[in-house]
């Protein structure tokens, strides 16, 4: 398939030509996502050490893009990158960080997405290796808690991914209020990051 496929939903591959792993990865924007990967890849600054590290051993000639299946909807896009990481990520030859899909920018997963999302997965059997990754994705997460009231433009269902660079540590959950408890920053601050008026906020950057 055309490297130069545009607004579609899409699922990706980087493979590692020598060693057979991959990075598996979904979005909207083709183009402008693996130039995103190239340019933080070849600054030795990408937030995911795992694939910087394979990037910086074999070479940016060993690894190859390529594009896997696309879709007229987000949720399908979704579906699909899950599926490729229930089946590789504990495999030993996956660089992803989580084992679940967030679909490529990681927070415009929409109430109406999960909606459509529900009615496409609605009456299927989760397969153990999926509900593994679920529990996985989810271990440290606090829910059902309490949290306070920022505005009515509370961003509470968006799917909201940060990372710190320094540890590598990624936070995704629904809701401002929710990733900014967790990542024990400010939700008026962790606003401004997602509006782009903020390039970080105490270290933690978007996870795009």
């Amino acid at each position: 398939m055309s490297s130069k496929v545009t607004n579609i939903f899409i699922v990706y591959q980087c493979l590692n030509m020598i060693t057979g792993a991959s990075l598996w990865g979904s979005t909207k924007r083709w183009p402008r996502r693996k130039s995103q990967h190239m340019t933080l890849l070849r600054n030795n600054k990408h937030y995911n050490n795992r694939f910087q590290n394979a990037w910086n051993k074999y070479g940016e000639e060993n690894f190859t893009w390529i594009i896997l299946d696309s879709f007229e909807t987000q949720c399908e896009m979704i579906n699909c990158e899950q599926r490729y990481l229930d089946r590789y990520y504990d495999k030993g030859n996956c660089y992803n960080l989580n084992p679940l899909a967030t679909g490529g920018n990681g927070r415009k997963r929409t109430l109406k997405t999960r909606r459509l999302m529900r009615e496409i997965n609605l009456g299927k059997t989760l397969s153990l290796q999926h509900k593994n990754n679920i529990s996985k994705g989810l271990k440290g997460k606090t829910l059902g808690r309490k949290r306070p009231y920022v505005s009515e433009r509370n961003y509470k269902n968006e799917f909201i991914s940060i990372y710190l660079p320094m540890t590598n540590k990624v936070i995704q959950d629904y809701g401002l209020c929710n990733v900014a408890l967790k990542a024990n920053i400010d939700a008026s601050h962790l606003r401004k990051l997602i509006d782009g008026k903020l390039k970080s906020c105490k270290g933690w950057k978007l996870y795009v």
